[in-house]
């Protein structure tokens, strides 16, 4: 059975509580934001995605961030 949005919506937003999640009112889609940075995604799933990469920081490659 999958989720519901509202459940799934529910869900990211346990999954990182140091987030303001929202559905925009006016218009389309979520935003989150933390401090000074701030997500826009069109879909649940666009958003879960982009809150997971945010989580885990700048990518390093060798010396360079």
């Amino acid at each position: 059975m999958s989720e519901q949005p509202g459940e799934r919506l529910a869900r990211i937003k346990r999954e990182h509580p140091l987030w303001s999640i929202r559905h925009v009112t006016e218009g389309s889609g979520f935003t989150a934001h933390r401090g000074g940075r701030r997500i826009w995604a069109a879909t649940l799933s666009d958003l879960e995605a982009r809150l997971r990469d945010a989580d885990q920081g700048p990518r390093v490659h060798g010396d360079r961030v």
